[in-house]
């Protein structure tokens, strides 16, 4: 469910300035985001483990992080004229 519009970025990376830095910052930002929810979603799903609360934590930390890369990368396209 998390990576339907991973179709656009060969359209929008040609016109995306970010540094090497930022850009891992980034990519680690929203890898760490996907980690933490997956895990914990596993285990309320599949091994039937009680972690309502982590799992409410954790869809907040998504939330943020996941808007923290898209002002990033809103930031960093530059569109045309």
């Amino acid at each position: 469910y998390f990576m339907w519009y991973m179709w656009f970025l060969p359209l929008v990376l040609p016109r995306m300035a970010m540094s090497m830095q930022m850009a891992i910052v980034v990519i680690s930002a929203w890898i760490s985001a996907q980690a933490v929810w997956l895990s914990l979603a596993y285990r309320l799903e599949f091994l039937g483990e009680e972690v309502y609360l982590p799992l409410w934590g954790a869809s907040g930390l998504f939330l943020v992080l996941n808007s923290f890369v898209l002002v990033r990368l809103l930031q960093a396209y530059t569109p045309t004229v």
